[in-house]
Parts: C-alpha cells; sequence; structure tokens
C-alpha cells in the first residue's frame, strides 16, 4: 500500500491540503432577502392605480402617475410633473424613500400631485405580489400600483 512510503506528518500535510482546497471550492450562496427585494424592484415600472390619503381613496388615470425603479433610484411622473428620490430596501418588506424632488408645473384642477407626493415621501412599507406593488406608510396611507 502506498501509505507505507509517506510519513504520518506527510499524511497528515496531504489531508490538511485537501481540506484545504475542498473548503476554496465552497461556494457561497447569498439567501439575503433584501437583495432579492432590490432585484425584483430594479428596471421595473409601475402605474398608480389607487392613491389612499388622509382615509379617502383616489382612483388615477391610467398612465398618470408612474415610476421606475433603477439600483437605488426611483424616478417618474406625476400628472404634469417629472420626479426623482433615492431609496433603500431595508428588509421584511421596509421600505425608505428620500430626496424626492420634482418639477414645478402648476397642474389643472384635480391633480392628486400632492396626495400622491405626501404618500411616496413617507411611504415605510413595502407589498409585492406578481405585478402588484404596495407602498404603504405608518398612518394607513398606500399607493396601489401595477407592474407595466
Amino acid at each position: 500500500m502506498w501509505t507505507r512510503y509517506i510519513s504520518k506528518e506527510g499524511l497528515t500535510a496531504v489531508l490538511l491540503l485537501a481540506l484545504l482546497v475542498l473548503q476554496a471550492c465552497i461556494v457561497y450562496v447569498d439567501t439575503d432577502d433584501e437583495d432579492d427585494d432590490y432585484r425584483r424592484f430594479r428596471g421595473t415600472r409601475w402605474y398608480v392605480e389607487v392613491i389612499v390619503h388622509d382615509g379617502r381613496s383616489y382612483r388615477v388615470n391610467d398612465g398618470v402617475y408612474a415610476l421606475t425603479f433603477t439600483n437605488d433610484e426611483l424616478s417618474g411622473t406625476a400628472d404634469c410633473n417629472d420626479f426623482g428620490a433615492s431609496y433603500e430596501v431595508r428588509g421584511d418588506r421596509r421600505l425608505e424613500v428620500y430626496g424626492l424632488y420634482a418639477t414645478e408645473v402648476a397642474c389643472g384642477p384635480g391633480t392628486l400631485e400632492n396626495r400622491f407626493f405626501d404618500v411616496l415621501d413617507d411611504a415605510e412599507l413595502f407589498d409585492l405580489r406578481g405585478t402588484a406593488l404596495t407602498l404603504s406608510t405608518r398612518r394607513g396611507d398606500a399607493l396601489y400600483l401595477r407592474r407595466d
């Protein structure tokens, strides 16, 4: 048998080396839900269907309010203005929107723009199911969106 020609110390060294090589070959699989949520948001465009603000629901005309998520920013249109902000997914369905800015074109009567911005700026939670996304605040306001 070949082990007769290798000392115990040599055999131990070979086995340790083999273990190190095997350990180096192990692939780390990231199962972090936060990264999964970012991936689900990135590159998606959403249209607002309903705005819930101060206990009242407002149905939105198709395509008037839309937002697109990129790596860590969102942008879109709100009635007659364009807007943008940064966002972070904080795991367990938590979302932080910050640095919201918008153009300042005066929209016509009946606009829901201020209500939309209030909810978006205060959004702290999300629920993402298939082609439906809900962004909500702690006080119960919400944006109900559908994917493009």
